[in-house]
């Protein structure tokens, strides 16, 4: 099953988004969609796990800038912008 296999960068994005960027999102939005729905559906959807795979990233890297090297900030973006294309391929 394809949602075991996840890298060890994907499985600690996810849960940065778990942990952080979904509270954080709850704050704005209605929170059982982001801390709830969002995370359930991301078991059988691809595109919604890559995207917040994507988000989590992003908010990490945005979270430790200050801390972060340029090519460690680069890694991160390509990463992210990787999970971004991966959400758009399984769309089409």
């Amino acid at each position: 099953d394809m949602k075991w296999r996840r890298s060890w960068r994907e499985r600690h994005c996810l849960n940065f988004f778990v942990n952080f960027s979904a509270p954080q999102m709850a704050g704005f939005f209605d929170s059982a969609f982001w801390q709830r729905m969002v995370i359930q559906t991301s078991y059988h959807e691809p595109a919604i796990r890559h995207a917040i795979t994507a988000i989590g990233a992003l908010h990490e890297c945005i979270m430790q800038r200050a801390f972060a090297d340029d090519k460690q900030k680069a890694k991160a973006m390509e990463f992210a912008l990787n999970q971004c294309n991966k959400a758009i391929s399984c769309l089409t």
